[in-house]
């Protein structure tokens, strides 16, 4: 008896397993737009992408762009997996944008061995965008797009995003901070201070930052000691500590006082605010005036997510009167 119900029940089981998809099927592409940084909470740029984006399919092996060839808009991958061959900036890690000295990549098969130490690969799937960096700094392709299986993208042109530029005037900003954080990452990365710590743990760090674009209108910036960090994410700076040019993508700290743009038409900066700092809640029995140090704004790996880690900047000194 106690076998027949066993049987029963593995072939209950089979039955359903037989019944499961072979595959799951992706989200709507609607939901996928929805989800978009830039797109997100904004209901009147979402009708105007879903009315403008043309759907494109393509099969395994097409070639959706071609490294140096003119930008013609962004790809939203809906499903499938691309690969990425070339200058990867911000995909892989960061590599300097717009440089004068650039030669194509000639697409080569995945079983290739010999490849120059500047080119790099990448695979990316549903819902990455691709090409939103030759959007914004209208430079030509810096790497060369395959289909690894069959892809679909909702492809938005360089006129229609001009167009949602000049009616949403906040979307190059928020674009440029999506791509900022991006390429921001590995900066962060490399530096002393922050070894040892996540790509997530640096983004968290990063998402409150702010953009700031240098133009020969508005050529200065000036660091405060409200700023812990800058990225340079484009062009060209210089400052009174170091008459040499500065190129991004580059990290710059405190030290360098003044930043001014040279030999581009524009800059854009990544601006890292420092968190106030106060002593409310602490009992002392001294009034302290505290002077404004740098310090990293990620001190440890937090133990868990969104838990805020409080920092007490250490009393310089003892104000007469105020004891």
């Amino acid at each position: 008896m106690e076998m027949q119900l066993l049987e029963r029940g593995l072939e209950i089981k089979l039955k359903r397993q037989s019944d499961f998809p072979c595959s799951v099927a992706p989200p709507p592409p609607e939901d996928l737009l929805e989800n978009i940084f830039w797109i997100k909470g904004n209901a009147d740029l979402l009708d105007f992408v879903k009315s403008h984006a043309a759907c494109m399919d393509y099969d395994y092996g097409d070639i959706i762009m071609q490294e140096d060839d003119a930008v013609d808009g962004i790809h939203i991958i809906v499903y499938g997996m691309i690969k990425l061959y070339g200058s990867l900036h911000g995909h892989i890690q960061h590599l300097r944008l717009g440089a004068g000295s650039h030669t194509p990549l000639p697409i080569t098969q995945s079983d290739g061995t010999t490849k120059k130490q500047e080119e790099e690969e990448d695979f990316l799937g549903s819902g990455n965008i691709v090409g939103e960096i030759g959007l914004l700094t209208k430079c030509n392709r810096t790497c060369t797009i395959t289909c690894e299986t069959a892809v679909q993208t909702y492809f938005l042109s360089s006129e229609d995003m001009e167009v949602a530029f000049e009616k949403f005037p906040e979307l190059k900003l928020t674009m440029w901070k999506v791509v900022a954080v991006r390429i921001s990452a590995p900066l962060f990365l490399e530096h002393l201070e922050y070894q040892g710590f996540g790509v997530e743990q640096i983004h968290l760090h990063l998402s409150p930052g702010y953009i700031v674009e240098l133009t020969h209108a508005n050529p200065l910036f000036q660091f405060t000691e409200s700023i812990i960090e800058i990225s340079l994410i484009y062009g060209k700076v210089k400052s009174p500590m170091s008459e040499a040019e500065i190129e991004a993508p580059f990290l710059l700290l405190p030290e360098h006082k003044q930043l001014q743009i040279v030999d581009c038409e524009f800059a854009i900066l990544l601006v890292v605010p420092r968190e106030e700092v106060t002593l409310e809640g602490v009992a002392s029995s001294v009034g302290v005036r505290h002077r404004p140090t740098r310090l990293p704004s990620i001190t440890a790996p937090p133990a868990f997510v969104g838990q805020k880690l409080n920092k007490v900047v250490p009393i310089p000194e003892i104000v007469e009167g105020e004891v």
